[in-house]
């Protein structure tokens, strides 16, 4: 990786933060997978950002879900205030006021989930969905539940 690069990956993440920082932590969760059937190769990826634990530093307000790709052992990785924590469970309990999904990811399936692109760049891709009037949502096999108070 030459100076050039590094310039790009940092003007990438500091988009794509500030992209993030114009949703409330207290109604928002970022999302983002480890091994999903739709992401490329690791060694393909240039998605410097997807990085689960760049994610949880720069952003450490955000409760963020890691998710695994695992048919046989559903699991994820929680990370708030940069505790990580990894949990044995496919529903993902979330806050009740939590309105706004941000999904990280440097692929997607368009003709299964339904979110709204927000930033497009080369591997470099946000999604979002509004929850608000939803109790749970599914991606990857995975439930994402509201705990009603």
């Amino acid at each position: 990786m030459n100076l050039k690069n590094l310039q790009e990956n940092d003007e990438k993440i500091k988009n794509l933060i500030s992209a993030i920082k114009e949703y409330s932590p207290l109604e928002t969760i970022l999302l983002s997978e480890a091994d999903s059937p739709y992401t490329q190769v690791f060694f393909q990826r240039k998605n410097f950002i997807k990085s689960f634990r760049h994610l949880g530093y720069y952003l450490p307000e955000y409760n963020l879900y890691y998710i695994f790709n695992d048919l046989n052992t559903k699991k994820y990785y929680h990370c708030r205030d940069r505790k990580f924590n990894l949990i044995y469970k496919e529903k993902i309990p979330l806050n009740s006021q939590i309105k706004n999904v941000l999904l990280i990811t440097d692929n997607y399936n368009y003709d299964i989930y339904k979110f709204q692109t927000l930033i497009s760049a080369e591997n470099e891709i946000m999604f979002f969905k509004d929850i608000s009037l939803k109790n749970n949502f599914e991606y990857l096999n995975y439930i994402f539940e509201k705990q009603l108070d």
